[in-house]
């Protein structure tokens, strides 16, 4: 449950920079975008887990 918390902190920590980047500040846009990256990786690597979950769940039934 604890990863499910860090990806809502990401997610919380990307919009509250969404407001705040200045778009014509080249290093901004590159922390957005490590953010940005950050959390896909986290989302991905969550919905693997739970696919992988899911399917040994079925093949124990």
């Amino acid at each position: 449950m604890a990863e499910i918390e860090d990806l809502e902190r990401k997610k919380n920590e990307l919009l509250e920079s969404l407001e705040k980047v200045d778009l014509d500040n080249r290093h901004e846009r590159h922390i957005l975008h490590e953010m940005i990256h950050e959390l896909e990786e986290g989302l991905h690597s969550f919905e693997e887990r739970e696919l992988e979950q899911h399917a040994s769940g079925r093949n124990q039934g």
